[in-house]
């Protein structure tokens, strides 16, 4: 198997004496946007606001935040395929897709914008790793 460096982004508790990622890590996302969603409706839930006692409160709660850490992963080469269409060569679509496993190649022949992201290859199923990772 393949190694890859990913981001993933830890929601966090804070509160204390000591403040550190890895004392009350709650959950970990692949997104940040998701990440920012729960840590923002911890905050609302753990919050204090002296007119009820909430069950889920801790006595040193401050706040939560998310966290990006970059972590090593296996990748599992022989389920996965990449994109390697080119759209600079003369005649291609925007955003077209051509998987560098089976070949499959989709475009759409008037040159327009093929909208979406591609996540599997439509012939033979693998997953498409993103060009960024």
């Amino acid at each position: 198997m393949m190694k890859a460096k990913r981001t993933v982004y830890l929601v966090v508790d804070f509160g204390g004496e000591w403040e550190d990622k890895w004392d009350s890590p709650y959950m970990a996302f692949d997104n940040e946007h998701d990440a920012e969603v729960c840590a923002e409706k911890r905050c609302k839930r753990n919050r204090y606001d002296g007119k009820e006692w909430p069950d889920t409160m801790w006595d040193e709660y401050s706040f939560s935040n998310v966290v990006p850490i970059e972590v090593l992963m296996d990748v599992p080469t022989e389920q996965t395929c990449r994109n390697v269409y080119d759209e600079s060569e003369f005649g291609a679509c925007d955003n077209g897709f051509e998987c560098s496993v089976c070949g499959c190649r989709v475009e759409d022949e008037e040159h327009y914008h093929v909208s979406g992201t591609w996540n599997f290859c439509p012939q033979c199923g693998k997953r498409v790793w993103p060009e960024n990772e």
